[in-house]
């Protein structure tokens, strides 16, 4: 609530100087730049489209538009605008940080590694880039260089929650679960209301055979985010290792209700 205080008096001292001179590029881009993080990304969209139009070759504005249109899930776009960014500062690690994280999504994984190999180039001990390309690797499948940099990650920040949540996952998929119930209750202690890290810690009691526990996880994910239907596929699976195929079935429902497709 702090740092929302915060970002909401940053606000109001965007827009004093807006009203001194409404045609500054830079107050605009800040205005984006604190609507993105407060999550309200058509006010952040704006802004950071008018600060381009006053100053159309700010290579950081390109970079805030391009996050804003990931956010947004319009990924296109969202390469578009990084691209344009790293043609006016090609050496920025942050702009290949943030196209690898484009591609990934997109789905573009051998993109995605050279781009954030190229971020860890410029900026070898980025911890966030580390978690990134250790998740890049994972869905490459290779397992056990996703294992090493989501370690270095940790090195480099040993207080974050994503990448103890990501290392769960690459110890689960390993098959190694005691490291990977260990890993994901670190990250929920870091982040106490995180939903995948529930969700994930649901999985790894299932395969560890405990229904009650995997239960109990999965149910608080679903309290956290109701409609995630992600959420209700995996109770559906642990009622049906339960036994209760009734519940199964009804959770298979809600989840298709949630994403008929």
């Amino acid at each position: 609530l702090k740092g929302e205080d915060r970002l909401k008096e940053a606000i109001k001292a965007a827009q004093k100087v807006l009203a001194l001179d409404p045609d500054n590029p830079t107050a605009h881009l800040n205005l984006g730049c604190i609507y993105k993080d407060l999550g309200q990304l058509d006010q952040a969209l704006a802004s950071t489209l008018k600060s381009l139009e006053l100053k159309p070759d700010n290579a950081d504005a390109h970079l805030n538009l391009g996050g804003i249109y990931k956010h947004l899930g319009q990924l296109d776009y969202a390469l578009t605008a990084t691209l344009r960014s790293l043609q006016l500062r090609p050496d920025n690690a942050s702009a290949h940080l943030s196209l690898g994280g484009i591609y990934k999504e997109l789905g573009q994984f051998d993109y995605a590694l050279a781009a954030t190999l190229k971020s860890l180039e410029i900026r070898p001990d980025n911890a966030s880039a580390h978690m990134n390309l250790g998740g890049i690797y994972k869905d490459l499948g290779q397992l056990d260089q996703a294992l090493a940099v989501t370690v270095k990650s940790l090195e480099l920040k040993p207080d974050s929650a994503d990448a103890h949540m990501n290392l769960g996952g690459i110890y689960k998929d390993l098959g190694k679960l005691d490291q990977a119930l260990a890993v994901t209750l670190k990250s929920l202690e870091l982040r106490p209301e995180n939903l995948i890290s529930y969700l994930n810690l649901g999985g790894i009691y299932k395969d560890l055979g405990k229904l009650d526990q995997a239960l109990a996880c999965t149910v608080k994910a679903i309290e956290l985010k109701p409609d995630n239907p992600d959420a209700y596929l995996t109770l559906a699976d642990i009622h049906h290792a339960m036994g209760q195929i009734e519940e199964s079935t009804e959770c298979l429902q809600k989840a298709l209700v949630i994403n008929p497709h």
